[in-house]
């Protein structure tokens, strides 16, 4: 993906964007979908997820205010428990959020 843009905030777009297509279409066909599916799928955006959570605690640049680092780890935080969630007691209505 970085060989076709040069701007780092694409490249995290299209990733988020195509966990996002993954979360959704493992929601659609949730009746025929395979554990293994749904672990490979969660597993997928919580690694997005952690690195962003790690660049955020990592970035000592200050490039990105201390504010919205803070955002991006709450949020990184509220996503591996909402994936430990499914992962423990999995419905599809807890993909929605």
């Amino acid at each position: 993906a970085q060989t076709n843009t040069n701007d780092p905030r694409e490249v995290e777009a299209r990733v988020l964007l195509k966990s996002a297509n993954q979360l959704q279409a493992l929601q659609g066909k949730w009746d025929s979908m395979t554990h293994a599916e749904l672990d490979e799928t969660l597993t997928y955006n919580r690694n997005i997820w952690m690195m962003f959570v790690d660049t955020a605690i990592e970035d000592n640049s200050g490039e990105r205010p201390m504010a919205l680092r803070n955002n991006i780890a709450n949020l990184g935080i509220f996503i591996f428990k909402q994936t430990v969630d499914i992962l423990a007691d999995p419905r599809k209505e807890k993909l929605s959020i």
